[in-house]
């Protein structure tokens, strides 16, 4: 039996399973993204903490809005340039999912109106 099949099985017999995406994956998911879409995109780990970004200068930063999805279970946040801080920017955050558990969070950086079809998009994935 496949290790999907393996987590599958357990999934539904209730066995609790903690996901955690690591780092290469991060990177991976974030240049696989990034060269369709020319905004920064950053990648936050299951605390909020950015592990993969186009702009390097921004990992290990702990993103606020990445926390507010993951603590108060959103299923996306938008933050608009009046909202904005030094470690949230403006633009869209989506939660990524495996077997309904936040693993991580997705972030577009940019004008609203702009990152909200890319947001449409990530979700699909």
């Amino acid at each position: 039996m496949n290790r999907l099949n393996q987590l599958n099985r357990m999934n539904r017999m209730g066995v609790e399973m903690s996901i955690k995406i690591s780092q290469s994956m991060a990177d991976s998911i974030v240049r696989e993204i990034g060269r369709e879409i020319e905004l920064n995109i950053n990648f936050m780990d299951h605390t909020g903490r950015i592990i993969a970004a186009k702009d390097p200068t921004r990992i290990g930063m702990l993103h606020h809005g990445a926390q507010r999805i993951i603590a108060e279970e959103l299923d996306e946040l938008t933050i608009t340039a009046e909202m904005a801080t030094l470690t949230t920017r403006e633009g869209i955050n989506l939660p990524i999912l495996v077997y309904d558990e936040v693993v991580g969070v997705i972030g577009i950086t940019g004008p609203v109106e702009s990152v909200k079809v890319y947001g449409n998009i990530v979700k699909r994935m």
